[in-house]
């Protein structure tokens, strides 16, 4: 009995410390309430891993080392802000620091951090859990250096069990610090009003240390470091061809790698949407307000906040205050559309400081 009571109290501390950390806004973000105050994607890990697997197969092209160095990046941005400064006590200094940083990291999702061996010229160090190695490789790196005050080059090994290690070495070169990276879209300011109804973690649970909803592993995923890997592997598609007939129109991207990019993104969240098998039912155009709630607010995508009829084959104009990423975004409306629908849709998006307008329709024409 105890062992019940135990489990059922770390899981309630654990749904109580996600929805304090993570706000649910009326426009479908969770933002984050420590670091930088991102936006975040609540994402199941197994999810991620199939994710980033078919976008490097729709890329043709391995993406493991650079979500490694957009991770790392990322992570030094946001231990630079205020509210993640280490603790220095007298005793016991490293064993403390690295239970301050698993304690952050419980609450991502991001799995347990210890320290096999400190050398002078090696430092090696064992992700536990972790969500996925590159990730593990980055956010180690990175909260090392914090740790330390220096500079590491670093390289991993994967475990297969679960377990990464990550080995580091002194770096003597001078690196800029990472700084802000704001999207490239414009959309309207974000809100701190609350989201009516359940918090999407109520229901989390802590299974054997991990953060579970439904019996599902989870990460949080900043957007900050979507945005940094989107930077990172653009100047790699340089070679890549667009489709001559793109699914989405993108009004205001003008950079073709960017386009071909989120053109890749929307392309995975469609087929993997579509995937799922989820029902979707569509009566009327107001419907996809609950659509929006159902398959975008609850990972911290969006909200949709209108939507009206554009033809009478279940053309709809919809309206979103901020998205997560417009990519990511329209790709699981896409999905919903055919699901709905029954036939492959096309979108239309552009935004403004009002926020983004997203266009559905039918991808062909009916005869």
């Amino acid at each position: 009995m105890p062992l019940i009571d135990d489990a059922v109290e770390a899981s309630d501390e654990l749904a109580a410390g996600l929805q304090e950390r993570y706000l649910a806004t009326t426009a479908g973000m969770l933002v984050e309430q420590s670091g930088q105050r991102q936006p975040v994607w609540a994402c199941p890990v197994s999810d991620f891993e199939l994710w980033l697997g078919a976008l490097e197969g729709l890329l043709d092209m391995p993406l493991g080392r650079r979500l490694a160095h957009a991770a790392a990046e990322s992570e030094e941005w946001r231990m630079q802000a205020a509210d993640r400064q280490p603790p220095n006590p007298l005793f016991g200094k490293e064993k403390k620091r690295l239970a301050w940083l698993n304690e952050d990291w419980h609450l991502r999702g991001m799995g347990e951090i210890s320290l096999l061996e400190n050398e002078p010229g090696e430092v090696s160090l064992v992700v536990r859990r972790r969500p996925h190695p590159a990730l593990a490789a980055g956010f180690t790196c990175a909260a090392w250096e914090r740790l330390q005050k220096q500079r590491y080059r670093f390289r991993w090994s994967d475990g297969g069990s679960g377990e990464s290690l990550i080995t580091l070495e002194p770096d003597r070169r001078e690196i800029p610090s990472a700084s802000v990276m704001a999207p490239s879209w414009d959309e309207a300011p974000t809100t701190t009003a609350l989201a009516a109804g359940a918090h999407p973690f109520e229901l989390s649970y802590n299974e054997g240390g991990d953060w579970t909803v439904d019996g599902v592993r989870m990460l949080a995923l900043a957007r900050d470091l979507l945005l940094r890997f989107e930077d990172v592997v653009l100047p790699h598609l340089a070679d890549k061809e667009r489709s001559s007939d793109p699914r989405v129109g993108w009004t205001g991207v003008d950079d073709r790698d960017r386009l071909l990019f989120w053109d890749a993104l929307a392309e995975v969240s469609r087929v993997k949407f579509v995937a799922t098998g989820e029902m979707v039912l569509v009566a009327a155009p107001e419907d996809w307000v609950d659509v929006g709630r159902r398959f975008l607010s609850i990972s911290g995508m969006g909200a949709i906040t209108t939507a009206e009829s554009l033809d009478d084959m279940g053309g709809v104009r919809l309206t979103a205050d901020n998205l997560f990423h417009p990519a990511l975004a329209i790709g699981i409306l896409l999905g919903a559309w055919e699901r709905a629908e029954a036939r492959p849709a096309g979108a239309a998006w552009t935004s403004s400081g009002a926020g983004h307008i997203i266009e559905l329709t039918s991808l062909r024409d009916l005869a």
